[in-house]
C-alpha cells in the first residue's frame, strides 16, 4: 500500500510495522486518506530491506511483534537512519518499555486501541518538527552564503559566492546540474556571461557564453517582460538556452537588481519524472534572491540580515504554535522586556538587540522532543537534563550569524541565576549581562503568570513574593527592584 511519490499534496512518507493485519491495514488506509504515502510491513526483516531502498520520514512500530520486540527494531534502525522519527504502539501500558523506547530514540507513543485522530495529530507533529529542522538546515546554508558575502571587499570574490549559492541550491533541491548567468549592461552593449556552472558540459557552457547579440537582446526583453508580470519563475523556451536540460526538468529563477534583470539561476534535473515542487521552488527563490543581493555588495549585509532574522523568527513562532500552553510566550517576553528596559539606562541599540533575543530565546527547543516539552506533570531527571540543553542548542543555531553575537549571549543566559545556580554554564553576578538579567526575570514572570500543562497561573501576590524572596539570590537585586516596580504598576494579574 503506497501513495504516489510524485503527488504534490503528499504530506510525508510513513512506514507501519505491526504483526496484526487488521491494525496495520486500518492505520494505513486512514493515513492514506490524509494524504500520507504509506508502506505496510508485518515483519522487521521486510521493513529493513525496504528502508535500504526507499527511506521514510516516520516509522509507526508496534512494541510487541511476536518473536521480536519493537525495542530491538528501534535499536537496529536508529543507527542506520538517524533522521527517522519513530512512534511506538503498545497494547500494554508498560511504562518501563515506553521509557526504554524513548531512551533508544523514539519520538512518541500511542496506546492501543488507537484513536485515529490522535494518530493523525502525532504523525503531523513529528513531521512538522522535521520540517522545522530542515528549515534550520536551509538557514545554515544561507548563513554560510552571508558569511562569504560579508567578507567580500571587491568583485573578485563574487565567483566564490556564486559557486556557494549554486552548490547549495543543487544540494538542497537534489539537482543534477545548473548555472548562474549574469547580464552585464552598459550604454553601448549587453553581454551574457557564466558566473558559475556545475555539471555542464563544455558545449553547454559555450552555448551560454556565445549567445549572439540579437538572441541575447530578444531573450532579455522576454525575461524582463516576465518580471514585469510578477512571475517568480522564468521560461527559457524559444531560446538556445532551452536546449540545456532538454529532456529533463528545469527551474529558472531571476536575479533582479533595481527592478531590472541582472541574471538568472537555472537548475536542472535529468529525470523528467521529477518536477520541481512548489516548496522546492521557494527554497531556490530564497537562494536566488540572496545571489541577486550579493551582486550589489553595498546592500548585501543589511538585506540578508533581515532575511535571516525573519527566517529564525518564523521558526520561533512555528515552534510556539505547536504548544497551546506557550503560544505567544516569546512575544509577551519581548513586550515585558521593553517595559523593563525603559526603566534602565540601556541604550536604544541594546534595547533593540534585547527584543530580538526575546523573540529567539527558546529557538533551541527545536532540539528537545515534543514528549518532554508537552508532558503534563513532573519531569524525570533525564527529561530535565534534556530541557536544560535548549539554551546551548539555541546558542549553536545563532552562532552561525556573526552579527547576532550579543543577542546570542542573552539567549544563552536566559536560564542562568544571580547566585550561579542556573544553567547551562552556572555563571552568576556580574558575569550575566544587564540584558540577560532582564530576560531572566521576564521569562520567569511569564512562566508563573500563565497557565502551563503542569500548573495554574499565579496571582500577582504570589509572583511578588517569589521575586522578593529571590532578590539577591536567584535574581540581580537592582534589576529585581525595577521589575517589582513594574509589577506594581503595569503587570498586575488576578
Amino acid at each position: 500500500m503506497a501513495g504516489s511519490a510524485n503527488n504534490p499534496a503528499c504530506r510525508g512518507r510513513v512506514a507501519i510495522l505491526d504483526d496484526e493485519p487488521s491494525v496495520r491495514d486500518l492505520l494505513g488506509m486512514f493515513l492514506q486518506t490524509r494524504n500520507y504515502e504509506v508502506s505496510l510491513f508485518d515483519t522487521p526483516e521486510k521493513l529493513y530491506q525496504a528502508l535500504k531502498k526507499q527511506p521514510v520520514e516516520l516509522l509507526v512500530c508496534d512494541l510487541y511483534l511476536g518473536d521480536t520486540s519493537g525495542l530491538e527494531v528501534i535499536k537496529k534502525v536508529r543507527p542506520q537512519f538517524p533522521g527517522l522519527d519513530i512512534v511506538v504502539l503498545t497494547g500494554y501500558a508498560s511504562i518501563e518499555n515506553v521509557i526504554e523506547a524513548f531512551h533508544l530514540g523514539a519520538s512518541d507513543f500511542l496506546q492501543k486501541p488507537i484513536n485515529l485522530l490522535l494518530l493523525e495529530t502525532t504523525v503531523e507533529r513529528c513531521l512538522e518538527k522535521k520540517r522545522l529542522v530542515r528549515q534550520v538546515d536551509q538557514l545554515e546554508k544561507i548563513v554560510e552564503i552571508h558569511r562569504v558575502a560579508e567578507s567580500m571587499g571587491d568583485g573578485n570574490k563574487l565567483p566564490q559566492l556564486l559557486e556557494l549559492v549554486l552548490s547549495s541550491a543543487l544540494k538542497t533541491l537534489s539537482g543534477d546540474k545548473g548555472y548562474i548567468a549574469l547580464i552585464d549592461q552598459t550604454a553601448d552593449s549587453t553581454q551574457l556571461r557564466v558566473g558559475c556552472a556545475l555539471g555542464l558540459s563544455k558545449d553547454e557552457a559555450d552555448r551560454i557564453a556565445n549567445l549572439g547579440e540579437t538572441e541575447l537582446a530578444s531573450l532579455c526583453a522576454k525575461l524582463n517582460g516576465q518580471i514585469d508580470e510578477h512571475r517568480s519563475q522564468l521560461s527559457l523556451d524559444g531560446s538556445p538556452l532551452a536546449e540545456i536540460g532538454a529532456g529533463g526538468t528545469t527551474l529558472a529563477l531571476p536575479l533582479v537588481r533595481h527592478g531590472t534583470l541582472s541574471g538568472f539561476l537555472v537548475l536542472v534535473r535529468n529525470d523528467p519524472a521529477r518536477p520541481f515542487q512548489a516548496s522546492e521552488q521557494s527554497a531556490a527563490e530564497l537562494l536566488a534572491s540572496n545571489a541577486s543581493l550579493a551582486i550589489e555588495n553595498a546592500r548585501l549585509y543589511r538585506d540578508l540580515e533581515t532575511g535571516y532574522l525573519s527566517t529564525i523568527n518564523t521558526l520561533a513562532k512555528a515552534l510556539e504554535a505547536r504548544d497551546k500552553y506557550t503560544g505567544g510566550h516569546a512575544e509577551r517576553v519581548a513586550r515585558y522586556s521593553r517595559m523593563l528596559a525603559d526603566l534602565t539606562d540601556m541604550s536604544p541599540r541594546m534595547k533593540a538587540k534585547l527584543e530580538v533575543a526575546c523573540v529567539l530565546h527558546d529557538i533551541g527547543k527545536l532540539g528537545v522532543s515534543d514528549y518532554v516539552l508537552q508532558k503534563a506533570g513532573p519531569l524525570t531527571r533525564e527529561e530535565r537534563d534534556q530541557i536544560k540543553q535548549h539554551p546551548a542548542i539555541g546558542d549553536k543555531i545563532l552562532a552561525q550569524v556573526p552579527s547576532l553575537s550579543e543577542e546570542r549571549r542573552f539567549v544563552y543566559e536566559h536560564h542562568e541565576r544571580y547566585d550561579g545556580s542556573g544553567y547551562p554554564r552556572g555563571v552568576g553576578g556580574s558575569d550575566i549581562s544587564q540584558a540577560g538579567n532582564i530576560l531572566i526575570l521576564v521569562e520567569v514572570y511569564d512562566a508563573l503568570a500563565t497557565v502551563r500543562s503542569y500548573k495554574n497561573a499565579w496571582t500577582s501576590e504570589m509572583i511578588r513574593e517569589h521575586f522578593e524572596e529571590g532578590r539577591g539570590s536567584l535574581y540581580d537585586p537592582k534589576t529585581t527592584d525595577l521589575f517589582l516596580q513594574l509589577l506594581d504598576t503595569k503587570l498586575r494579574t488576578g
